[in-house]
């Protein structure tokens, strides 16, 4: 529905046709009027309005203030305009967090007033609310994505306590601790650039690259926790390089969370099988996972593969 539709809620027959008239004439859709509170949730629920401008006394059991309850847990703002001003009303009206109350006989400007007032008001406050959910989707990615490096780099350190400096396998982990050290840095520049938060943006910085060799160095940094879960991980390349135009850090964010996935779901002496091809123009690395005993394909086609452990 329209933001400018207003629901009236007026038990009153000619001031809820008075109403009509002068907010049809103010370029408003007016939905109703409706006599009771019943009526004006369900209406509400149905016709979804810009804004419900709300009486008290209603017909029926139910009043302005109780229907107003249950309107605003659908997120539509209300705005009393009603005769009634006691206290033991006033406090009532306090709890429903109304975006405005106003009196009769009302004024026609202050009525107008009131209601676009409420109508911005509102848009505001739905754009702050959206741009905190994608503030906290945003942050959630990205500190899931912050789990994976620390993984490897933890691993990689305790190699390094176990093997002699200068060995291959200690050259090996300074260079996984480097790549996975780069990629944190990149992450955590994103949690800190604020205006990408709130547009719930990545930035990506593309260039060309060739995916075998970014796959193949992921494949590498992620040997450690592959063995240490007793899993085999063997990799199939295209025979050719597969050049792409791409953001580096991002695509080896996907093929991070892909095996780390693979690893989470694949049962102990199990193998998870990492392929690159290419289609077309199209480039892509699917994963298959293997039950324990049976034999990866990948283990018996000529092309290079890498393997976690035995």
């Amino acid at each position: 529905m329209s933001a400018r539709s207003v629901l009236i809620v007026e038990d009153e027959l000619i001031v809820a046709a008075d109403l009509s008239s002068k907010l049809t004439q103010l370029g408003y859709k007016v939905l109703g009027p409706v006599a009771s509170g019943e009526e004006a949730v369900a209406r509400a629920r149905q016709e979804r309005p810009g804004l419900v401008l709300m009486d008290i006394r209603l017909r029926g059991p139910m009043d302005g203030i109780e229907a107003a309850l249950s309107i605003q847990e659908l997120g539509l703002p209300v705005v009393f305009l009603t005769a009634h001003s006691d206290t033991a009303t006033l406090s009532r009206i306090g709890k429903t967090g109304a975006f405005a109350y106003i009196l009769k006989p009302y004024d026609d400007r202050e009525l107008h007033a009131q209601i676009e007032m409420t109508l911005c008001k509102h848009a505001a406050e739905q754009l702050l609310r959206e741009e905190d959910r994608r503030k906290g989707e945003f942050i959630a990615l990205l500190s899931h994505e912050l789990r994976n490096p620390l993984g490897s780099i933890d691993l990689s350190l305790k190699v390094l306590d176990s093997v002699p400096a200068g060995s291959a396998a200690a050259v090996r982990s300074r260079g996984i601790i480097d790549r996975q050290m780069k990629q944190l840095v990149r992450l955590v520049d994103d949690l800190l650039d604020v205006t990408r938060i709130n547009q719930n943006k990545l930035e990506l910085e593309r260039q060309k690259l060739d995916l075998n060799e970014l796959v193949r160095r992921t494949v590498e940094d992620h040997l450690p926790l592959c063995k240490g879960a007793s899993l085999r991980l063997l990799l199939r390349q295209s025979a050719e390089p597969v050049i792409v135009k791409g953001d580096s850090a991002r695509l080896c964010q996907v093929v991070d969370n892909l095996l780390h996935n693979a690893t989470k779901f694949t049962p102990p002496g199990g193998t998870i099988t990492l392929s690159v091809t290419t289609s077309g123009e199209q480039a892509g690395a699917p994963r298959r996972r293997h039950r324990p005993g049976h034999r990866a394909a990948a283990a018996r086609d000529p092309v290079p593969a890498v393997r976690a452990g035995g």
